[in-house]
């Protein structure tokens, strides 16, 4: 399948995504979340493994791993939101260090003047909103996901990418503006209780629009500007994973040792089956797995990004000296 026809199939996911998301918002999102969100994870771990984790050194993904340990262990204890923000913001920082040649000891005099640093700065409630709430979740989902086809777009020149990119951007604007004034559907327990989970997040961007009308919990489900949220979040979620499941043979993900490919699709079978038996036990236990893959994955996007300023630069380099 060529680079063209994969931005089409791209294009039309992104639009099967946002029907269902308004359709369904909250139903689409815990289907994702469960069925399609762990075999994205497990495997994009599996892939990464092989990639060296885009990191500079064996060590560096054991210190990943650490910090995703730390930042789990801290999470289950109340009132420590402040260490859980230094966590991510140390761990985030630290892999933007690992993408940098250097020698070992000046990276981890580094690492460890930003563990210092860190040690000692008050955490703005700002910084707790977007470590704590927006990098794990819609920073990482939406986000990162659109530096990837942007850096891929520019670094095949594909117009099809920057029209598949100019689709990915206008598709949930245009679900969210024909969202805002639709009346809430009848929510069950269990949607509403499954949901709870996330419920912070959606909590957070009403507070920053002030569009929680008094109750900010009711709004979440009940107002319409929280149900076209969550019908943005839905569209996010949903096409983060069928981006990646759609870009197999472009990345070759599925090019692993066959031993990890059975033992990521014995693991997703019990994933999903634990998602089926108890929806929140399902979340707890595999926590950790979720959040780890957001933290092996920095590494990468750090270095996409700064692959899209070399491309930038370089196009404006080459408009330059056709002037010239």
């Amino acid at each position: 399948m060529g680079t063209e026809r994969i931005d089409q199939v791209n294009i039309l996911l992104m639009l099967l995504s946002a029907f269902f998301a308004y359709l369904l918002p909250f139903q689409l999102f815990l289907f994702a979340y469960a069925v399609l969100g762990p075999l994205h994870y497990l495997t994009e771990i599996s892939w990464l493994r092989e990639k060296r984790y885009f990191t500079n050194s064996k060590s560096d993904p054991m210190l990943l791993i650490a910090g995703g340990i730390a930042l789990f262990l801290v999470g289950v204890i109340p009132s420590a939101g402040g260490i859980v923000v230094k966590l991510l913001i140390g761990i985030f920082c630290a892999a933007l260090l690992m993408t940098i040649p250097m020698s070992e000891g000046r990276k981890f005099a580094a690492i460890g003047g930003v563990a210092l640093f860190l040690a000692f700065i008050p955490i703005l409630p700002p910084l707790l909103v977007l470590f704590a709430i927006f990098l794990p979740t819609l920073i990482h989902v939406y986000v990162f996901t659109g530096g990837f086809m942007l850096y891929g777009a520019l670094k095949g020149k594909s117009v099809s990418g920057l029209w598949a990119l100019l689709a990915y951007v206008a598709i949930p604007v245009l679900l969210v503006l024909f969202s805002l004034h639709s009346s809430p559907s009848l929510l069950s327990d269990y949607v509403r209780s499954a949901y709870a989970f996330m419920a912070p997040l959606n909590q957070a961007i009403l507070s920053l629009i002030h569009a929680s009308g008094g109750n900010i919990a009711t709004a979440v489900f009940y107002s319409s500007a929280g149900i076209a949220l969550m019908k943005f979040i839905a569209f996010a979620y949903t096409y983060h994973y069928l981006n990646w499941f759609s870009k197999t043979k472009v990345i070759k993900w599925h090019l692993v040792p066959k031993n990890h490919l059975a033992i990521v699709l014995l693991l997703w079978i019990g994933a999903v089956t634990l998602y089926g038996y108890n929806y929140q036990l399902g979340m707890f236990t595999l926590g950790f797995l979720s959040m780890l893959h957001v933290l092996l994955e920095f590494p990468l996007n750090h270095r996409t990004f700064y692959g899209i300023g070399t491309e930038l630069r370089a196009r404006y380099a080459a408009k330059v000296l056709a002037r010239a």
